[in-house]
């Protein structure tokens, strides 16, 4: 269902996103999310080991920057694995060896800042973006109220915010992962304050129906992140 959005369609998505937004501490307060660094701990999914215990951390720079690092707990000790995009420059260093990444995954990198930035609700309030409500489905017993976006170039992806409290709580989609289409649903819980807004301390990440990360998030939102935290490290 890709047809344009009836204006009665437009109207209740955008009351139902207004309320979000307004719960999760208003556009002020969610432009801070722009500039963020996640401390998550928990469980993470590798190609290598399978799923380990895992400390990260997420720089992000929006819309344009990350930076992802891992110390993954293995049979072999500890695995470090560091990730960055910065404005297109791709890098990657695992277990101390720097290397260029493929094709597929700086795609999936660029997926994944554009649903990083769209997790702030505030790119979803521009012109461009078309919006339609859907409706939700229950989540931990509670209901829940839908918005599907209409992504140019990529497919939906629908969001689902608690009926009575208005939080974001679950988000599905298909994302490419490698070159690979996955069903990706993440669900948030366990909200917290920090400066004004309500953001999630639990974070599960499910691709194909299993667990991809399940962890605990810390948050830090500073006015500004050093350039070179995103540069490919010097050799």
């Amino acid at each position: 269902m890709n047809e344009e959005p009836t204006a009665e369609e437009k109207s209740e998505a955008k009351q139902r996103l207004e309320r979000a937004i307004n719960a999760h501490g208003g556009p002020v307060r969610l432009a801070k999310l722009r500039r963020q660094v996640q401390q998550q701990k928990g469980t993470l999914m590798t190609g290598r080991f399978g799923l380990v215990q895992a400390d990260m951390e997420l720089k992000l720079d929006l819309p344009d920057r990350l930076r992802f690092n891992v110390k993954a707990l293995t049979p072999e000790g500890i695995y470090p694995i560091s990730l960055g995009f910065d404005r297109g420059q791709t890098w990657m260093s695992e277990n101390s060896v720097l290397r260029d990444l493929t094709p597929e995954v700086v795609q999936s990198l660029q997926g994944e800042l554009r649903y990083r930035h769209l997790l702030t609700l505030l790119p979803l309030t521009e012109g461009d973006v078309k919006l339609r409500p859907i409706q939700g489905q229950p989540f931990e017993q509670r209901p829940t109220l839908g918005i599907r976006v209409l992504l140019k170039g990529s497919p939906p992806l629908d969001l689902f915010f608690d009926a009575s409290s208005h939080l974001l709580v679950r988000t599905l989609g298909w994302f490419l992962e490698g070159g690979v289409w996955q069903l990706r649903e993440v669900q948030f819980r366990d909200f917290e304050d920090l400066e004004g807004l309500r953001l999630p301390k639990h974070v599960i990440d499910i691709r194909d129906g299993s667990p991809w990360v399940d962890c605990q998030v810390t948050y830090a939102l500073p006015n500004a992140i050093e350039e070179i935290e995103f540069k490919r490290p010097q050799p």
